[in-house]
């Protein structure tokens, strides 16, 4: 008993971890909760440093404009932390978010502008139209469909 007393304080936080890591069950996964998902890749594209908070499936993958760009979640994560491309974009702003369009309760749409920067100044805004598969069964994201427009900025 006593050596059960001494192996609980190391146990305890791996248990912890492991409960928190655990994909959420269908039960669990909210349409709050794939906002939550969705609104942290979002934050992300304006601010490299949440890039690790991003949950991502590990076979997640994303299209922008019909075209594969991302072929994993790892790799989706990196981009966000040290691509190029993000890094000269401003923190989105979200206009439009639907959940379930169309009865698919494991669809997101999101529509956001971004500002685009280089050496301070603004060149251009990315309006940008995107889809996030979140299934209910994990709220992990699994794929972004991206379609992006170029415009002068507003």
């Amino acid at each position: 008993m006593a050596a059960l007393y001494r192996l609980a304080p190391a146990v305890i936080p791996v248990l912890a971890a492991a409960a928190l890591a655990a994909p959420a069950s269908a039960a669990d996964c909210t349409p709050a909760r794939q906002l939550a998902a969705a609104d942290a890749y979002i934050a992300a594209l304006g601010d490299r440093a949440l890039a690790g908070a991003v949950p991502f499936a590990p076979n997640a993958v994303r299209f922008e404009n019909g075209l594969q760009t991302g072929f994993s979640g790892e790799q989706l994560r990196g981009d966000l932390d040290r691509h190029l491309q993000y890094s000269i974009m401003d923190a989105p702003r979200v206009t439009a978010r639907t959940v379930a369009p169309g009865g698919d309760h494991d669809l997101l749409n999101y529509r956001f502008i971004v500002p685009v920067r280089i050496a301070g100044q603004r060149i251009v805004d990315a309006p940008t139209d995107e889809d996030f598969r979140i299934p209910r069964s994990t709220c992990l994201i699994t794929r972004i469909d991206a379609r992006i427009t170029i415009t002068p900025p507003r």
